[in-house]
């Protein structure tokens, strides 16, 4: 993958980011271009792609996700764990369109749910503070 001056993209991790092309991804990938132009639903829909070179990537999202949503869940009720999850995805999406800004088409799931996922640890610290009993 290329930047706008053709110079290759890095990942956090200084791993060169390789572009793998797929019409289902192409169509839902977190692409800032295309968000700008009107197709909003790349906002959440990028947050349900997994990147194949890294599959720990979706076992770790799917473990965290076994561990502290269903807590979470308890707490607050499917629906609203719903709507904070897809909330949270849209918030991620839109925080990481803002910090590679409108000219980049970042990586399906640099950021996948993290903006979903993010609050689970710290909702089951405030609400299981002294573990349960």
């Amino acid at each position: 993958m290329r930047d706008a001056d053709g110079d290759p993209v890095f990942d956090p991790f200084g791993n060169a980011i390789v572009k793998t092309t797929h019409p289902f991804t192409d169509a839902l990938e977190l692409d800032a271009p295309k968000v700008m132009d009107g197709q909003i639903w790349r906002l959440l829909t990028y947050a349900f792609l997994h990147d194949t070179q890294i599959p720990l990537h979706i076992i770790f999202n799917m473990l965290f996700l076994w561990w502290f949503g269903s807590d979470v869940e308890d707490l607050y009720g499917s629906k609203e764990f719903l709507a904070v999850y897809l909330v949270g995805a849209v918030l991620g999406g839109s925080r990481s369109l803002q910090l590679t800004g409108p000219a980049s088409a970042s990586r399906p799931c640099a950021s996948a749910a993290s903006g979903a996922g993010d609050h689970r640890p710290g909702d089951c610290a405030l609400h299981y503070r002294r573990g349960s009993s």
